[in-house]
């Protein structure tokens, strides 16, 4: 009997510890993954506009930008806060006249640099992690000097060194690119000028993984059109490599045609295989039949040869001005690379992201749209380190401005509503049901859409061409040809025996529209 309670007793408190351990594990996922915030800073009065933001290594973020007091009468302006949202302090400069940030970037070491204008003169300042100043370099005599872009990566020996683009006035009114390097006491190392006979501005800097630097910007002295997109490639000492430019008959914008963005640009270092690395910019392109502007994506190799480009307009918004200003790597999966590109529908300042995929050439694998402020100007995306990823910016409300961090879980969840969808169906769109499935899913397409299902390797599994055989492991829902409905044709699609569990991706086509899903096929 003794023994019979002995064995009751370990049973109960095993089921007792595995509970626990379930609960823990239910709690720390929760935690993690329902964290979406949305804040703004600053007072009542005050008039604050957002440029930059960067990540730090606690989770928490800085923002910087400035503050204005009048006609041509500002300060820079920076603002900490912790990962859940909560300012812990703010930074401003003290000068007469016209001062602003337009990029931030912490140091190896200590603290952050900041670089922006000061009247006519590039401005950069250091300043340490509790904001106070370390030091302030000024440098330009032209007619208006000015840095868009810096960051901290450069090796100086023991010592570090931060390199910043921008622009000079090297006549009137004509405006070249420059590339600055300066070392951690604040002293100018060297500048050196770059552009042809008309502007060519640097928004953009990165050090690439191949021991150079890359700046991307705009420039009217080469390409197709007007303005097009403009990237220049040095070696570390700023000694060019290549040049592209990217664009067509009329404006392409790397700057978002706004002083609120500047379009954004990461490198693509670990491709998923199949896909070469390289980089990806966004922005803005008034050609191509898109004059009041749309979203514009290119993706080059390490060379800078185009391998895709997309243009992406709100389908609710055809006719309004749209811009991104950033994009950032979110695919952790290792199956493939996908992107998040953050930007603007002009029409009540609509923030709108959109996910695609490397693998699917620019392919769409979600959108968000949301407005929670009369006003709100996106700037910047960052990816947060335990999952989901945070946009900044200024929302303005009541003729206030002020910073704007909108925080996204790992699911994908602010805890703010977003915008409602339009009572009528989507232009273009399919669906499917069920979702996640085990042995058949029903795929909702327009009418006379190709539709073709791909694995996350980027592999068609299944192909139904538009008036031709169906493909294998996709067929009409009925026999005798697909069913007819308001919304479209709805397909069976039956996994073949030989594909295993797993997201796989159904592409719809009909012209130069398409829509994507993902389905989850639980074998």
């Amino acid at each position: 009997m003794g023994v019979v309670w002995v064995r009751e007793e370990g049973e109960r408190r095993m089921k007792m510890r595995r509970w626990i351990i379930g609960l823990f594990f239910v709690i720390v996922v929760a935690g993690s993954c329902l964290g979406g915030w949305e804040r703004t800073y600053g007072g009542p009065t005050e008039w604050l506009w957002a440029k930059d933001m960067e990540l730090c290594e606690d989770g928490s973020f800085i923002l910087c930008g400035f503050i204005g007091y009048g006609i041509h009468e500002s300060n820079g302006y920076v603002s900490k806060v912790d990962s859940s949202g909560v300012e812990l302090w703010t930074y401003e400069t003290d000068e007469d006249g016209e001062e602003r940030f337009y990029s931030i970037s912490k140091s190896n070491y200590d603290g952050y640099v900041l670089t922006g204008y000061s009247d006519s003169q590039a401005i950069v300042v250091r300043i340490n992690d509790f904001g106070d100043t370390l030091w302030t370099l000024k440098y330009g005599d032209a007619g208006w000097d000015c840095n868009y872009s810096i960051t901290t990566s450069i090796d100086l020996g023991e010592r570090e060194g931060f390199i910043a683009t921008g622009v000079t006035e090297v006549a009137s009114l004509r405006y070249d690119l420059t590339i600055s390097l300066i070392d951690d006491s604040g002293l100018l190392s060297w500048r050196k000028i770059y552009g042809g006979y008309f502007h060519d501005i640097g928004y953009r800097i990165i050090e690439n993984s191949e021991g150079g630097l890359l700046v991307a910007g705009i420039t009217d002295s080469w390409g197709a059109g007007e303005r097009d997109f403009y990237l220049l490639k040095t070696d570390i000492t700023g000694d060019t490599v290549w040049t592209e430019t990217y664009g067509g008959d009329n404006d392409d914008y790397f700057d978002g045609h706004n002083p609120e963005g500047k379009g954004g640009i990461c490198e693509i270092t670990d491709p998923y295989p199949g896909c070469p690395p390289g980089y990806l910019l966004v922005g803005q392109t008034e050609s191509f039949g898109y004059t009041n502007g749309a979203f514009y994506i290119v993706r080059t190799n390490l060379d800078g040869d185009t391998l895709w480009t997309r243009i992406f307009i709100h389908p609710d918004h055809s006719t309004t001005e749209q811009f991104a200003t950033d994009v950032i790597c979110v695919n952790d999966t290792g199956f493939q690379t996908d992107f998040a590109v953050v930007g603007a529908v002009e029409i009540d300042r609509l923030t709108w992201l959109i996910t695609i995929s490397d693998t699917l050439e620019g392919d769409t694998i979600g959108t968000k749209e949301f407005i929670t402020y009369p006003i709100q100007y996106p700037c910047c995306i960052v990816k947060c380190p335990n999952g989901g990823y945070a946009i900044g910016g200024t929302a303005e409300e009541d003729y206030e401005r002020k910073f704007w961090i909108v925080r996204f879980d790992s699911l994908g969840y602010t805890g703010i509503k977003e915008n409602s969808p339009s009572a009528k169906p989507e232009a273009f769109a399919i669906s499917a049901h069920p979702n996640p499935f085990n042995s058949a899913v029903s795929i909702s397409a327009p009418e006379g859409a190709e539709v073709e299902v791909f694995d996350l390797n980027g592999r068609r599994v299944a192909q139904l061409p538009d008036g031709g055989t169906v493909g294998v492991g996709l067929k009409p829902a009925r026999a005798g040809g697909s069913e007819t409905l308001p919304y479209g044709s709805v397909y069976l699609w039956t996994p073949d025996k030989s594909l295993g569990s797993g997201v796989y991706l159904v592409r719809a086509r009909v012209g130069d529209k398409e829509a994507m899903k993902r389905v989850v096929y639980l074998k």
